[in-house]
């Protein structure tokens, strides 16, 4: 299965939602999908404009109007779409027709634990969250599959992306080394300064390649260090092209959130103040 398409990531702007796209895995021509902008959308103050989260403070009828035209553009109701809760944990919640609407109008109905959604079901817009974390999109063309993760730094040390490989396989029968794969934009190590539970983490999970993740040692030596600075996109290929996925298949959309403010929310150029949440939304179409 030859591929010649190797941008990892273009910019659309579409029923006034300007959104991110992997061309790589539009070019399959089974999919919908995007990683949100701040542009487009009602809300107002730190949440300008495009806030797709219900958990952060800002105004839900403003959230519901911005969550209401991401539907629009996907040609479906608000109510089709499956929400994962989110915790930073590794869960993946297979989604059946019955899960349709699960957190799209409130948290609480949002599926519980889940960081990470899978399906194979036609029509239904898998949604989560972001705002420095990754998101990881997975496509199986072969078997007509998708997946989506949210990837912090936890999420990523626990190999999240492996987990839901696990889970497609398992489900429908997926081989990694047919699945595309894009990791969405994310907080860059040149922004991303973490402490020693978080370099401790990772160096467990990646015993002989951590200096590759932990670009640079801020304080200290190696796993000595004290402070490092994370690269989340190398995390998560590193993990996802151990567990089978062809290097060639994963998709990079290298920008940094905390850096380009105009583009994106960022909680940790925030330093902890309100801020929106970008959306990454993938359906596989009728």
């Amino acid at each position: 299965m030859e591929r010649k398409e190797k941008t990892s990531w273009q910019w659309r702007e579409e029923k006034g939602i300007r959104y991110l796209f992997c061309p790589a895995l539009e070019a399959e021509g089974l999919i919908k999908h995007g990683f949100t902008s701040r542009h487009g959308g009602v809300s107002g103050g730190s949440y300008a404009t495009l806030n797709l989260g219900l958990h952060v403070g800002d105004n839900p009828a403003h959230v519901l109007k911005n969550r209401s035209c991401l539907a629009e553009l996907l040609g479906v109701p608000l109510e089709y779409f499956a929400v994962a809760e989110q915790v930073h944990g590794i869960k993946v919640q297979a989604v059946k027709e019955e899960h349709r609407g699960a957190g799209a109008r409130e948290m609480a109905t949002a599926l519980a634990g889940a960081d990470a959604l899978i399906t194979s079901v036609q029509g239904v817009p898998l949604l989560t969250f972001h705002a420095d974390c990754a998101a990881l999109f997975f496509l199986d063309p072969k078997k007509r599959a998708i997946g989506l993760a949210h990837a912090g730094w936890k999420g990523s040390a626990g190999k999240i992306g492996v987990a839901v490989l696990k889970a497609m396989q398992a489900t429908f029968g997926t081989s990694p080394g047919d699945c595309l794969v894009w990791i969405s934009p994310a907080v860059g190590p040149c922004c991303y300064e973490v402490d020693r539970p978080v370099i401790e983490a990772v160096c467990h999970s990646f015993p002989e390649t951590y200096r590759r993740a932990l670009i640079s040692a801020v304080s200290g030596q190696g796993r000595e260090a004290e402070r490092a600075r994370l690269d989340l996109w190398e995390v998560n290929r590193m993990a996802l092209a151990a567990a089978g996925v062809r290097p060639e298949y994963i998709y990079i959309a290298s920008l940094c959130t905390s850096c380009n403010e105009d583009d994106f929310f960022s909680y940790r150029r925030m330093k902890g103040k309100p801020t929106g949440r970008m959306g990454a939304f993938v359906m596989l179409l009728p």
